[in-house]
């Protein structure tokens, strides 16, 4: 009896020890953890002092870096992969939890910030295997793993992002922005690639679905052909198809970037030395150093929402244009190819270019009015569209003015400056294909742009319309464009000499004098928004920053082009062939 007595005492007191060291340790404060290295922080319990640790893991080629969380009596034990709790990670560019940065069911959407997305996931593939393994083992440190497990989310609910710790958001790197109008897409590369790298149309990976280009190291290119790929962006039909663990191109490292609109847009690097890797190279610093920085090139990465801004392609047309005929051999329609889109016009339709870039969208002419639809041409310009149905009305927001436009009516009320007066459209606003259109002329003068009319022949079978921004007008430096011009005509001519003695007949004397003497006849024609047309060996576009297009005709194929004066075939299109 007495032991019974004393046995039952001895569990009393053992149990209020435990009690009352559960609940001092309850009352403790949580253990804050900072990890500075992704940028975030968490409470632990107090009671799980001892019992955890933290380890970093970068996975530099996706730009992810992870903090696994593990069970050190576990790991002690010498069973790391048992051990892991779960892991939080943070992953260039904009996730959400419908498109989680990693694929596990699990997979949480903490935050994003900074140009990067914070998550957890404790990666369900191996989650189970992983509870089988602490149920069936016989380890001493199970019951305490199961138990921590069973507490993540407490950890979840601390989480907080410390944004000093993060890397420069890429809208604090200086650089050059690139788009790339064919994908859809824009980079930043930064200040210091100026004049190191180029991008190429990457042909092997266009085979009718996808469409991708390269980035490569310039000085290693002209060390060697075919050398100094960085890497390459694909845009692929499909979103469903492609992850990380099956991505759309098995070579390298390659992982994917985002997935809109029914596309899937990866990155991959090469699987084979790009530089010359000898003692004595001159280039292979220079790759490294471009190298080592492809991951903050790849956080400014942007999939393009409407239109591009101006015409910048990369070795891509900015537009062409296809014939369709009927038996009678007459033009019925053109098909006009533009980045972001096509349209089928009837010859004598307006097109419609805004913003410096052709958009898919034919112009209606009312009452000797150009009308062009509302909602794409502002927004082009950045403006804010609020469509109310039952008003029918169109609420436009851009910088400080406010216009409402209402379908119908000819007088739009404009607010600007705290002022609010009405704005004769010159011919009321319609509904048509379901989009408001409004003429051209008046949304310039409301929002304080410029706009004007082509006729057909200038730049395209159509005539156009176009609205811009009030830019200052080119320095029309003649003198500078054909200085560039008679140089890359120089490299031409050594590559058409060359190429003349492998086809016997070719009269190459005639189109060379041809070329040179419209480059000493160039003139000055005339302003197309932002653009100075401009007559020369083609008939030229050129922009504020002296960027040059070119305009090509031949049989049943007109195109607009950025002209690369690096390009020993440059003037090869429109004299010796198309």
């Amino acid at each position: 009896m007495r032991k019974k007595l004393v046995a039952c005492l001895l569990i009393f007191v053992i149990v209020t020890v435990l009690h009352v060291n559960a609940q001092s340790v309850n009352n403790l404060p949580p253990i804050l953890y900072e990890n500075l290295e992704i940028g975030f922080s968490i409470e632990f319990p107090a009671s799980w002092k001892g019992l955890y640790e933290i380890e970093t893991l970068d996975f530099t080629a996706r730009d992810i870096t992870t903090a696994y969380v593990l069970h050190k009596p576990t790991n002690d034990e010498g069973h790391w992969y048992y051990s892991i709790l779960g892991m939080f990670g943070r992953r260039q560019g904009h996730f959400t939890q419908e498109n989680p940065p990693v694929r596990s069911e699990t997979c949480i959407v903490l935050a994003n910030a900074g140009g990067f997305t914070f998550y957890f996931t404790t990666r369900n593939d191996y989650d189970m295997d992983i509870f089988e393994w602490h149920e069936n083992s016989g380890s001493q440190a199970s019951a305490g793993y199961l138990v921590l497990k069973s507490q993540i989310d407490l950890l979840i609910e601390s989480f907080k992002v410390i944004e000093d710790a993060l890397p420069p958001a890429v809208s604090d790197v200086e650089g050059e922005l690139f788009i790339d109008d064919t994908l859809g897409i824009s980079l930043i590369f930064p200040t210091g690639w100026e004049g190191l790298y180029k991008t190429t149309e990457a042909d092997v990976y266009d085979n009718g679905n996808r469409s991708s280009f390269a980035v490569i190291h310039k000085p290693t290119s002209e060390w060697s052909e075919g050398a100094g790929h960085l890497f390459w962006i694909l845009r692929i039909s499909g979103e469903d198809e492609f992850d990380d663990d099956n991505p759309p191109v098995k070579a390298g490292s390659s992982w994917i970037l985002d997935k809109k609109d029914g596309y899937t847009y990866a990155v991959f690097t090469p699987s084979d030395v790009q530089y010359d890797d000898s003692p004595q190279s001159s280039t292979r610093d220079g790759y490294k150093l471009l190298e080592s920085q492809i991951n903050l090139v790849l956080r400014s990465f942007r999939v393009l929402d409407g239109p591009a801004s101006g015409l910048k392609a990369v070795s891509q047309p900015v537009y062409s244009v296809e014939a369709d005929s009927d038996e009678d051999g007459l033009t019925d329609s053109f098909t006009f190819i533009f980045p972001s889109g096509e349209v089928t016009a009837a010859p004598g339709d307006t097109l419609l270019m805004v913003n410096g870039g052709f958009i898919p969208y034919l112009v209606e002419i009312r009452d000797n009015r150009s009308l062009v639809p509302l909602r794409f041409v502002t927004q082009a310009f950045g403006a804010a569209v609020i469509w109310d149905p039952n008003a029918r009305e169109a609420t436009l927001t851009l910088g400080d003015t406010t216009a409402v436009i209402r379908i119908g009516e000819q007088f739009a009320e404009v607010h600007k400056s705290g002022v609010t007066e009405p704005h004769d459209l010159y011919t009321p606003a319609i509904i048509m294909n379901d989009l408001t259109y409004v003429p051209v002329r008046a949304l310039a003068e409301i929002f304080d742009k410029t706009s004007g009319y082509e006729e057909a022949g200038a730049l395209t079978y159509n005539p156009f319309v176009w609205i811009d921004e009030k830019t200052p007008a080119w320095k029309s430096d003649l003198e500078a464009l054909q200085s560039e011009c008679l140089k890359a005509f120089e490299l031409f001519k050594v590559y058409i000499e060359a190429e003349v003695q492998t086809y016997e007949g070719w009269d190459i004397e005639s189109p060379l004098a041809e070329i040179k003497q419209k480059i000493q006849d160039m003139k000055f024609l005339r302003h197309i928004g932002r653009y100075a047309l401009v007559d020369g060996p083609y008939t030229m576009l050129v922009d504020q920053s002296g960027k040059v297009y070119f305009h090509q005709t031949g049989y049943l194929m007109w195109t607009i082009y950025k002209a690369d004066f690096e390009d020993p075939q440059i003037f090869l299109g429109g004299y010796f062939a198309g």
